[in-house]
């Protein structure tokens, strides 16, 4: 994550943005840490071991 913050901020990109199952909690947590933010949830978009998981999108404006 940190390669990817320097990375963007010698870019002219002015967001990034990500996917993550939403039962990775950690995940969760260590993109919002660098400032990224949910911007929606695709229910039930994976079926992982017998059980759908939704998909949460995540966003970071960089400008």
């Amino acid at each position: 994550m940190h390669y990817l913050m320097e990375w963007t901020e010698k870019t002219r990109l002015e967001k990034i943005s990500l996917t993550v199952f939403s039962t990775n909690k950690p995940a969760i947590r260590l993109y919002a840490k660098f400032g990224f933010q949910i911007e929606g949830i695709r229910r039930k978009q994976f079926k992982v071991k017998g059980k759908y998981v939704d998909e949460v999108i995540m966003g970071k404006f960089l400008r």
